[in-house]
């Protein structure tokens, strides 16, 4: 992410992407303040990202040291994740 980032000609949008992708890569490694001002620059550049400002409640919630709810634990997956395929058992994989 931080050499895509480097790129001169790189569009606002594409940026934004990016720094959600490292904010969420931060987050799964417990590097949450560096998580949260990867987040918070993705809003500066996608101000109505619901993703970004979802991840920086789930941050958080992680914080208070509340384990997040099924939902959150569904609703959110690395910036350019596909579904999981669902299992024989009906559960999807998930992130957040």
């Amino acid at each position: 992410y931080d050499e895509g980032l480097k790129i001169d000609d790189l569009a606002p949008v594409d940026a934004a992407r990016l720094h959600r992708g490292r904010g969420f890569a931060l987050t799964e490694l417990g590097r949450l303040d560096e998580a949260e001002a990867a987040y918070k620059e993705s809003l500066k550049l996608d101000p109505d990202n619901d993703v970004a400002t979802h991840e920086l409640a789930y941050i958080a919630q992680l914080r208070t040291g509340a384990a997040p709810t099924a939902a959150q634990l569904k609703s959110v997956q690395p910036p350019s994740a596909q579904s999981p395929p669902v299992s024989s058992e009906g559960e999807a994989g998930g992130s957040h």
